[in-house]
């Protein structure tokens, strides 16, 4: 592989195909907070297995990951109201554990 480019594995996110989706997880949080963000998130997390075929466990965990680190980071930065919305979202979730299958 020449210099610059980049590998396939990268693109595809073979390498953790869950941390990939975690992104998604993190993002809309004005629409989790419009809701119930649990049972949003949930949902959220539910539709990403579905269809990727990626277990949800380490989707919600990655999720959740990316909310706590992206909240502090704009704490750190002084963006106050997003570090506020990211983190009220990520300490719901941590109460509530992970997504419980469809008719489980």
């Amino acid at each position: 592989m020449g210099p610059g480019a980049i590998s396939s594995s990268i693109l595809t996110g073979s390498f953790e195909p869950a941390y990939d989706l975690g992104i998604p997880m993190r993002e809309w949080g004005a629409e989790l907070l419009a809701g119930d963000p649990v049972a949003l998130g949930h949902r959220r997390c539910r539709q990403l297995a579905a269809l990727t075929g990626v277990a949800p466990e380490p989707i919600w965990q990655w999720g959740f990951t990316e909310r706590v680190s992206t909240g502090l980071l704009c704490q750190k930065i002084g963006m106050n109201t997003e570090a506020r919305d990211m983190l009220a979202i990520a300490d719901a979730w941590s109460l509530a554990g992970l997504p419980k299958k469809r008719g489980a």
